[in-house]
């Protein structure tokens, strides 16, 4: 009940937020491994993430593939300050948490000196070694 219960709060939030998030100023990254993101999966490659704030204050992002064949739009939840060390780099920031077999996205950090959202992830299994692997985003030249 939970999941479908998200989905159709990620399907009517798709509806309300279309035009914004197509219209929303995008940044790319480079993703070099497989990752998750809200339940898909997605192959290494170059993705464009837009970031979307709903009327009611959340904030909703969309990965979408380069190729435009894949994507996911999927919450954000506040989650305090970026580390110094993004903040001093100066570059947006999304990092996954990687185990033995996944990696899942579950930060964002779109710089200049925002927050940083939580992205809802399964967690790894208690004895999984893990590691955090971050990608720096870049503003799309095209837009």
């Amino acid at each position: 009940m939970k999941k479908l219960t998200m989905k159709m709060m990620i399907a009517a939030a798709t509806l309300v937020a279309a035009a914004g998030v197509a219209s929303a100023k995008g940044m790319e990254a480079n993703v070099p491994f497989t990752f998750r993101a809200n339940g898909q999966v997605f192959a290494p490659g170059i993705y464009r993430i837009y970031m979307h704030r709903t009327g009611s204050g959340n904030t909703l992002i969309n990965i979408r593939g380069t190729d435009l064949h894949k994507q996911v739009l999927t919450p954000t939840y506040p989650d305090g300050e970026a580390k110094a060390a993004w903040q001093s780099a100066g570059k947006a920031v999304l990092a996954f948490q990687c185990g033995v077999s996944h990696c899942s996205l579950t930060k964002i950090w779109a710089g200049e000196g925002g927050p940083v959202f939580r992205v809802p992830a399964p967690g790894l299994g208690n004895d999984e070694p893990t590691r955090v692997a971050e990608v720096a985003m870049y503003p799309i030249k095209s837009e």
